[in-house]
């Protein structure tokens, strides 16, 4: 005896998919532009990121220091 599926929701589906294509494309993404840094931490490792201001750009990495805590480190300043 072969079991049917339960009819799923076409919307139901179709969010819960594209959410977690959100959470995976979150993950995998290395590279933002921010006005702010944001604070580092785990979720932020690895993660390069570039701030703009008045003043011209900075490129950060997320890295992990030797105290086991989590920083910003800058990789290069453009000045207008």
């Amino acid at each position: 005896m072969v079991k049917r599926r339960k009819p799923v929701d076409r919307y139901t589906q179709v969010t819960a998919d594209l959410k977690t294509l959100k959470d995976k494309i979150d993950k995998i993404m290395i590279f933002q532009e921010v006005m702010e840094l944001p604070s580092p931490s785990i979720s932020q490792l690895s993660k390069i990121v570039r701030q703009n201001n008045a003043n011209g750009s900075k490129l950060y990495v997320c890295m992990r220091n030797s105290n086991d805590k989590y920083e910003w480190v800058q990789l290069a300043i453009s000045n207008k």
